[in-house]
């Protein structure tokens, strides 16, 4: 999906190493789930107020993510 969406999305750019590591996880699940949460990490500690997060099919993931960010 990630390299879907670098594709094909003009105005989202994924970064290669990110595409990359994702491909070479063992499971590939639960480093986008790591991804997602380092991220939303990120921005939290950034001062950021709050997040979108955008499914794309995966909601039945979601809960896992906000787990993950500790939300």
């Amino acid at each position: 999906m990630a390299r879907y969406i670098d594709r094909n999305i003009k105005s989202i750019s994924i970064p290669k190493e990110v595409i990359r590591d994702i491909q070479k996880a063992p499971d590939k699940l639960k480093q986008c789930i790591k991804l997602a949460a380092e991220i939303i990490g990120n921005l939290k500690d950034m001062g950021m107020a709050g997040v979108m997060i955008s499914t794309v099919g995966w909601e039945d993931k979601l809960p896992q993510v906000l787990d993950a960010a500790k939300l």
